[in-house]
C-alpha cells in the first residue's frame, strides 16, 4: 500500500498525493497551479519519520494564516499558496510499512511514483528515462508493477524476488517510521563546511584551507539546492537551471563538473548526490552551515 493524502483543491478537484508529488506550476508537477504567485516547484510531498510532510521548496505556504516552510498532512488541514489557491487534506492513509526494493550493494529503497532499475556504474533506483534502465517500476489501481526491458508487465508484491540482467532484486517492506532520506549524517573526517551561495557563484570554506569558489550551472545547481533544503527531483531541477529546455545528460554532465571541481578542491564529492528516487539532495553533516547571499 502507498502512503497517501487525499485533498480537496479550493476548485473542488480530488487528488492524492504521495511521496514525491510535487505542486507547483510545472506541467508535470502532480498538482498543477496555473497562477504567478505560485512558483514553479513550489512544494513537494516527503514520508519523514513515520509521517506525510509537505515541504517547501521554492515557495512558502500559509496554515492558519501563519508562513510555513513545512507542515504534518492530516485530515482538516488547511493549506494555502496564494488568496484562493490551495486545498483541504480530505484523509490520509499511512500504513506501518510501505514497498521498498533492495539488491546486494544497495540498501532498501521505498518506491515512490515511476522509477527505473539500473546497475551502471552500481545498483540504484533513478528516473524512468535513465538511458541505463534495466526494469521500471510504477503504481497501478492493483498495486505496484514492474516490466523488464523486453518482457511483459507483471505485479510486484513483497517477498517477490525479480533477476534483472542477471542482479536478483528483492521486494520488500520498508517501515513508515524509518522510511525517510537521510540528508544529514554524523561527521566524519572532512572538516566543516561554510556554504555561501550567491547563485551565480559559490563559496566553500573550511578551517586552514583555501576558499572553493564554485562558478556557472555547478554554483546555480547547489543555489537551487540549497533554497529548496530538501531533495530536488531532477525534473524540477532541469526547469529551473535551463528554462528553455534542457535533458537529463545536461543535468549528468553539471554533476560531473561539480564533483570533479569538489575533488580538486579536496572537498568531499557526496556534498551533492542522488537519493536512488529520482532526486538529487545536498549532502550536509554535521558542523555544516549555509549562508544565502542571493
Amino acid at each position: 500500500m502507498r502512503a497517501r493524502a487525499s485533498i480537496r483543491l479550493f476548485d473542488g478537484t480530488l487528488l492524492d498525493l504521495g511521496p514525491g508529488d510535487l505542486i507547483g506550476r510545472l506541467w508535470h508537477a502532480t498538482v498543477t497551479l496555473d497562477d504567478p504567485r505560485v512558483s514553479e516547484a513550489h512544494a513537494m510531498v516527503s514520508l519523514r519519520a513515520g509521517s506525510l510532510r509537505l515541504l517547501g521548496l521554492r515557495g512558502r505556504f500559509a496554515v492558519a494564516g501563519v508562513p510555513r516552510g513545512e507542515v504534518d498532512l492530516v485530515p482538516g488541514l488547511e493549506v494555502v499558496f496564494a488568496e484562493g489557491i490551495g486545498f483541504v487534506v480530505e484523509d490520509v492513509v499511512l500504513p506501518d510499512a510501505v514497498l521498498g526494493i533492495e539488491t546486494d550493494g544497495l540498501p532498501p529503497r521505498i518506491l515512490a511514483g515511476t522509477c527505473a532499475l539500473v546497475d551502471t556504474p552500481g545498483p540504484a533506483l533513478a528516473p524512468p528515462t535513465h538511458p541505463h534502465a534495466r526494469a521500471w517500476l510504477w503504481t497501478s489501481p492493483g498495486g505496484w508493477r514492474i516490466r523488464l526491458v523486453g518482457g511483459p508487465d507483471r505485479p510486484l508484491e513483497a517477498g517477490d524476488t525479480v533477476e534483472v540482467a542477471g542482479r536478483p532484486w528483492r521486494a520488500v517492506l520498508v517501515p513508515t517510521g524509518v522510511a525517510s532520506p537521510v540528508t544529514r549524517v554524523t561527521p566524519g573526517l572532512d572538516d566543516p563546511l561554510t556554504i555561501v551561495t550567491r547563485y551565480e557563484t559559490v563559496h566553500l570554506f573550511r578551517p586552514h584551507h583555501d576558499p572553493v569558489v564554485l562558478r556557472g550551472l555547478p554554483a546555480r545547481l547547489i543555489s537551487e539546492l540549497a533554497a529548496m533544503d530538501a531533495p530536488a527531483p531532477w525534473r524540477v531541477l532541469l526547469d529551473l537551471l535551463w528554462p528553455d529546455g534542457g535533458s537529463r545528460k545536461q543535468l549528468d554532465m553539471v554533476l560531473v563538473r561539480l564533483r570533479a571541481r569538489l575533488r580538486q578542491g579536496r572537498i568531499r564529492s557526496d556534498l551533492v548526490q542522488a537519493t536512488g528516487r529520482g532526486s538529487i539532495e545536498l549532502l550536509l553533516r554535521a558542523g555544516d552551515r549555509l549562508e544565502d547571499q542571493a
